[in-house]
């Protein structure tokens, strides 16, 4: 009877804490509000049985351990990013696993760039000194992906060490997210020697009288032994400051004013506090623009003559320059008086054009036009017809045709024969030139007619014959002639009818 009571007290025992140490299990889990941005606090419900003999919840979104828990429930955590897959694994107190359980899939977005922060170590630096610039990057919710430094546009390494020297250092640093999205952060470093007592070298560059209200400009130029750090324009208006690195800078300041004398100064401050420092003074007054006049030392010159061409200019604030131009082309320019300029005449109609610019930047200009023609080296045509006999004593009428590409000036008809000698001037009828005569005596004439155009071209022709008794022979006679048409140009055909009558 012992030996039965002691057998069934152990399996009694034994049973008792196996009821104690249930395993925990998951009931149920869920989430209650799927979030679409990542980092945003989202809430899942879990509901454990054997509680008791739990050890804690481990919630995965795949492999990575994103939150533990000690208690059921509804637990909260920041939502990861991209394509969330939830896995819960529940321990118990001996930290085995004893239940685990996969929720629904869900993606989520990070719509906030990263944080990005440059640490510049010394934070205040003189020349000489090993400066270290780090970048720090924090993205919570995708995490980074790539950080960048640069200085002056150049990128550097990351971290990036350095020895200062006098004058101004820009970094930009930025940073990308998983989510592609970018931010960056500048920093300006100022390093000044504190030994420099040197000031900057100014020079200023302005006008020294203006038009009211046009705009103008001042140029201020700068140098310094160390660096420049600004550069400051103080007027009625204001201060303008502009900031400058390097040893040298040039800054252009636009001002308008009203009509009186307007006063600046420039300060030019370098990366030690050294100053210097220019005061100016413009004159501001109406001013009108130069008055232009052409002279031509030939107006209607040939091909291939030289033309001068001389402007004369009156301006009271003086005159800058002086502009040539022939067709639109600009030929010389010129700035000392007397303002000329040469041209090879070309053939064609032209227009010379003269621009003179006045000493505040006013323009005035004159035109002229010109025509230039080839030199007319072709002297006139003559067609000529002579008759072979004339009557003694009775008038005959000589006729000739006269042309010229440019116009005939005059015709003249040459008599000569047995002591007889007479010139006569040819009238015309369009281009047939004639006259008439009667001779004293029988013989043989001669007839020469010259023909002059209106360039003084010349030609000639010469012809003979013979003055006879009328019983000896008498000519046909000329009744009527016409010419068509009755003006030509040159190379035009003429046509010319002419009737005659004989009485044989």
């Amino acid at each position: 009877m012992k030996r039965f009571i002691l057998l069934i007290l152990p399996l009694l025992l034994i049973s008792s804490c196996a009821e104690m140490k249930k395993p925990p299990a998951i009931v149920t889990a869920y989430i209650i509000e799927i979030p679409e941005e990542a980092g945003k606090m989202m809430t899942v419900y879990i509901k454990i049985s054997n509680e008791e003999n739990m050890g804690s919840i481990e919630i995965y979104n795949g492999d990575i351990l994103i939150a533990t828990f000690k208690k059921s429930g509804y637990l909260s955590f920041p939502a990861p990013f991209g394509t969330v897959r939830l896995t819960i694994v529940v321990y118990d107190s001996l930290g085995r696993i004893s239940d685990t359980v996969s929720l629904q899939t869900f993606k989520t977005y990070d719509l906030s760039p990263p944080k990005v922060e440059m640490k510049v170590t010394p934070e205040s630096p003189i020349p000489g000194d090993t400066v270290t610039v780090n970048v720090e990057a924090e993205d919570s919710e995708s995490g980074i992906v790539e950080k960048h430094l640069y200085l002056n546009q150049e990128e550097v390494n990351i971290p990036y060490s350095f020895t200062a020297q006098a004058g101004v250092y820009k970094f930009t640093a930025w940073a990308v997210n998983n989510a592609g999205l970018r931010s960056s952060s500048s920093k300006k470093l100022i390093v000044s020697d504190p030994n420099d007592t040197i000031s900057p070298s100014v020079d200023v560059v302005y006008p020294g009288i203006v038009q009211p209200y046009e705009n103008f400009d001042i140029f201020v130029t700068a140098t310094d032994n160390t660096g420049l750090r600004n550069i400051k324009l103080e007027d009625l208006g204001g201060v303008e400051t502009v900031q400058v690195s390097g040893k040298l800078a040039t800054v252009r300041f636009t001002r308008t004013a009203d009509i009186g004398d307007y006063h600046f100064k420039v300060d030019v401050e370098d990366m030690s506090g050294n100053v210097a420092s220019k005061e100016g003074t413009i004159e501001v007054r109406e001013n009108k623009p130069p008055s232009v006049s052409i002279n031509l030392s030939s107006d209607s010159p040939e091909v291939g003559e030289e033309v001068e061409i001389t402007a004369v200019v009156e301006d009271d604030t003086g005159v800058k320059e002086v502009r040539f131009y022939v067709d639109s082309s600009l030929i010389s320019i010129d700035m000392i008086p007397p303002y000329t300029a040469s041209w090879i005449a070309e053939k064609g109609i032209h227009k010379i054009k003269v621009v003179a610019v006045d000493n505040e930047g006013l323009e005035g200009s004159a035109e002229v036009g010109i025509a230039v023609e080839e030199e007319d080296k072709e002297p006139p045509s003559i067609l000529f017809s002579c008759p072979d006999v004339v009557i003694l004593g009775e008038p005959v009428t000589f006729y000739a045709v006269v042309t010229d590409n440019v116009g005939v000036e005059g015709v003249i008809f040459k008599f000569e024969g047995n002591g007889f000698l007479e010139e006569k001037k040819a009238s015309n009828l369009s281009t047939v030139y004639y006259t008439s005569i009667s001779f004293p005596s029988t013989g043989t004439y001669s007839v020469v007619i010259e023909a002059r155009d209106v360039n003084g071209n010349e030609a000639s022709v010469t012809s003979y014959f013979e003055v006879k008794l009328e019983e000896e022979i008498k000519p046909p006679r000329i009744v009527n002639m016409s010419v068509v048409p009755s003006v030509v140009n040159k190379g035009e055909y003429i046509h010319v009818t002419v009737s005659a009558e004989d009485d044989t």
